[in-house]
C-alpha cells in the first residue's frame, strides 16, 4: 500500500493532548475541576475520575524550562540537517515560570465543555497534537 501525503496536515489522527497554562492565581482549583467531573458523571451517567481526566497540576519551574529548552538545543544537535529546526511546542517560554498547568491525563481525557470552562477561568489552551 502506498499512501501520497501532499503536506504535514495531510494525516489527521483523532487524538489531542490538551496543556492549559493558567497564569493567575484560581482559588480552590483542584476542587473546581472535582466539582466539573461531578457534573459530568451526574449528567451522563457516567462514573470518570480526577486522576482519568486530568494530570495533577504542577508549577512550571525554573528548572522545568530550563530542561525544555536544553531539550529542543539537543534535538537540533542530533539533528542538524532536519529541514526545519525544532521549537518546541511554544509554551517553553520565561513567562510562563511560575504559571500553573493543567495538562489531559491522556489524549482526549478532558471533555470538550470543560475545556471551554477552564478557559473561561483563564486557562491558556495548547493543543499539543
Amino acid at each position: 500500500m502506498n499512501i501520497e501525503f501532499h503536506s504535514r496536515v495531510s494525516m489527521i489522527t483523532n487524538s489531542s493532548t490538551s496543556l492549559f497554562i493558567i497564569h493567575k492565581p484560581v482559588e480552590n482549583l483542584e476542587d473546581l475541576l472535582q466539582g466539573m467531573i461531578d457534573l459530568h458523571n451526574r449528567i451522563n451517567g457516567s462514573n470518570i475520575s480526577y486522576e482519568g481526566v486530568f494530570k495533577p497540576l504542577r508549577v512550571y519551574e525554573q528548572s522545568d524550562f530550563q530542561a525544555d529548552i536544553d531539550g529542543i538545543a539537543e534535538a537540533n544537535k542530533r539533528w542538524p540537517d532536519a529541514r526545519f529546526p525544532y521549537e518546541g511546542w511554544g509554551y517553553e517560554v520565561q513567562k510562563n515560570v511560575g504559571a500553573t498547568f493543567l495538562e489531559g491525563a491522556e489524549d482526549n481525557s478532558i471533555p470538550g465543555w470543560m475545556k471551554e470552562l477552564i478557559e473561561q477561568i483563564g486557562g491558556e489552551r495548547w493543543h499539543l497534537g
